[in-house]
């Protein structure tokens, strides 16, 4: 029987030090909400294959109550308005609580945007050389539409 997490690997980028994991059967990569969307784009380029990205949240309990979380669905996301990820919900065991969250990615990613902050400001530091508009930005940054 093939394990359902068959990849785990410990990297070290831009000087911090995560763990993901790669689930083969189901073409999922399981990253951690302090791992930078940027890691999505070297993988991108390593992995030849279609597969999807899934944020979870690194400590499974409820800020509220301290008990465990169960997983309750996903949130989508169109990262850099290309890439599609999702981002794991929780719900808390406790009855009492029933306290509900989401993976939050404003690290990295603005509310209420799709663009990441170092995509964003690599978009201003292009604009001083002369105007992009924000789909050439994307083929410049090295993703594709």
């Amino acid at each position: 029987m093939v394990s359902l997490i068959e990849s785990s690997l410990i990297c070290n980028y831009n000087d911090g030090i995560f763990k993901f994991f790669f689930d083969v059967e189901s073409n999922k990569l399981y990253l951690t909400e302090n791992i930078p969307p940027e890691f999505i784009l070297l993988m991108d380029n390593t992995l030849k294959y279609e597969y999807e990205v899934v944020y979870l949240k690194s400590v499974e309990k409820c800020p509220v109550c301290g008990s465990d979380l169960n997983k309750n669905g996903t949130d989508e996301l169109l990262l850099n308005k290309v890439r599609e990820i999702r981002k794991q919900k929780y719900v808390c065991t406790n009855k009492n609580c029933r306290e509900h969250i989401r993976v939050c990615l404003n690290k990295f990613i603005d509310k209420h945007c799709n663009y990441t902050k170092s995509f964003r400001e690599f978009g201003l530091n292009t604009s001083l050389i002369g105007y992009f508009s924000y789909e050439k930005k994307v083929d410049f940054y090295g993703m594709d539409i």
